[in-house]
């Protein structure tokens, strides 16, 4: 696969080509090919734009559409870039995608799909120091705190995969990959799906969300190391 990457692949536009860059970060920790890490930046460099005011090359994208289009995804992806590589440019791009697209839903539910805001802004607090980064980690965690009090409150039988796939939206329904769980009477606000005050939900297509909280919490903690 390596060689592939490094003999083959070319810098052009995929419609997942931020996760595929993941990919490549992931293959390189594993065999620290040098030719392979220097691909890794080419594509990077290919896919993106600093002088952007969305930090993206909408010309590799195709349409300023396509270059925001699941942009928690993106910034999510070019945080483990940036975790690899240690790229400075890459911080002033995820600044720049964050920041352009998150404020349309400013209560998003916590575990809406490709809502990693609670992670991405958690590493924006880590390099500004400023609180107003912890805003969707606290929001993001309060929402997942209530959620599963909810959840651990229902009967064992009511609580796995089968009520989700009992849920299972029929041929031609919309708003999701799969069941889902909705608790009423809760405090939590959003004005995302289910909108307003007091609804929270949980579905099966939840898990780019939920691997957004271990990070929110580790930067409202403060940034403990492995060993605390």
């Amino acid at each position: 696969m390596t060689r592939v990457f490094v003999s083959d692949f070319k810098n052009e536009y995929y419609d997942t080509a931020d996760t595929t860059l993941a990919m490549m970060c992931g293959l390189y920790r594993v065999t620290q090919d040098a030719a392979l890490l220097e691909k890794i930046k080419s594509y990077f460099r290919a896919m993106t734009d600093s002088n952007s005011d969305i930090g993206l090359n909408e010309e590799f994208w195709k349409t300023r559409g396509n270059a925001l289009y699941k942009s928690f995804r993106k910034a999510f992806n070019f945080l483990q870039y940036y975790d690899l590589t240690g790229d400075d440019a890459a911080r002033s791009v995820i600044v720049k995608l964050q920041v352009k697209n998150v404020y349309a839903e400013p209560y998003m539910q916590p575990f809406y799909y490709q809502h990693r805001n609670g992670a991405i802004f958690g590493r924006l607090y880590e390099w500004t120091n400023d609180d107003d980064c912890l805003y969707w980690a606290r929001h993001q965690l309060s929402g997942a705190k209530e959620l599963f009090e909810k959840f651990f409150a229902l009967p064992p039988e009511s609580r796995g995969m089968a009520h989700l796939l009992k849920n299972m939206p029929g041929p031609g329904a919309t708003g999701g990959s799969g069941g889902q769980f909705i608790f009423d009477g809760v405090t939590f606000e959003s004005s995302g799906l289910l909108r307003g005050k007091g609804r929270l939900y949980f579905g099966g297509d939840a898990f780019p969300a939920a691997i957004s909280l271990p990070m929110a919490l580790w930067a409202i903690k403060g940034f403990p190391d492995s060993a605390e």
